[in-house]
């Protein structure tokens, strides 16, 4: 776009500089954004967050699971049940332990949650960090094994849906014949 004036360099320079000041507010108001939730920040973009700012800290159990909007009632047959355990982790974010249980097996897996930007918020998985008993395996064939499953998913999806968490992919490996997203929906034990 070419501006005409008789100083062209002035028009110029005074729409670089309203560029570079709505940059600023743009960046300035998405490096403050807060959960929605009603929970402050602990920390600020400069120092980093120092715990406290979990806005899911309890004890949750899953009530559905689907693929995407598909209820997939065999993953209760397959597996049993669902549970976990958030609490403020030190360095900012959800410190989760997960337990898919079933009479003969109990599979734990530790996760972290960082803090949420509305319901983006990004998932370390450890994997399996524990069988009870060692290598036990559920009514499905799966077999619980140390290690597996661990990923990181960028830019993950979890809300708050009148007190309840919906989340995308957390059990994702529990049903692989998903091509889907996975959808967990968990209440308050």
């Amino acid at each position: 776009m070419f501006l005409k004036s008789d100083n062209g360099r002035r028009v110029l320079r005074a729409l670089s500089l309203v560029l570079a000041t709505a940059s600023a507010i743009a960046v300035g108001t998405v490096g403050c954004t807060n959960s929605g939730l009603g929970v402050e920040s602990a920390g600020t973009a400069e120092t980093g967050s120092t715990g406290g700012n979990c806005p899911w800290v309890g004890e949750w159990e899953m009530q559905q699971i689907t693929c995407s909007s598909f209820d997939a009632p065999e993953w209760v047959d397959d597996y049993g049940k669902a549970t976990m355990t958030i609490e403020n982790a030190s360095g900012g974010g959800c410190a989760v332990v997960a337990n898919v249980t079933d009479q003969a097996c109990n599979q734990e897996e530790t996760w972290h949650f960082t803090e949420p930007v509305g319901s983006a918020v990004d998932i370390e998985m450890d994997g399996t960090t524990g069988c009870q008993p060692q290598a036990c395996e559920f009514p499905g064939g799966a077999v619980c094994t140390r290690g597996a499953g661990a990923r990181t998913i960028t830019g993950g999806y979890i809300a708050d849906i009148g007190g309840e968490l919906e989340a995308r992919d957390l059990l994702a490996d529990t049903l692989s014949l998903c091509q889907l997203d996975v959808v967990t929906r968990w209440a308050r034990k």
